[in-house]
């Protein structure tokens, strides 16, 4: 009888690496289409920088969650 192995698992710092890469990707898209959106008409107001800065930290916590709970990216 053979003893089942488990595959090697990142570390908690491997894994945190990748999810902070993955929030600062999603960070930049997200305010990247914001910041064109707000350029739409030429000029940017003060409301606009509330709209590129909700979708900077959204952009994050999205990215940073998506890739944090990644199968292939979790922990026993």
């Amino acid at each position: 009888m053979s003893i089942p192995t488990t595959p090697d698992r990142p570390s908690f710092l491997a894994r945190s690496k990748k999810a902070i890469a993955g929030g600062v990707t999603g960070a930049v898209a997200a305010g990247s289409t914001a910041l064109t959106t707000a350029l739409g008409d030429g000029a940017l107001s003060g409301a606009d920088g509330w709209l590129i800065a909700g979708a900077v930290v959204g952009g994050f916590a999205v990215g940073f969650a998506g890739v944090w709970a990644a199968p292939a990216n979790a922990e026993g």
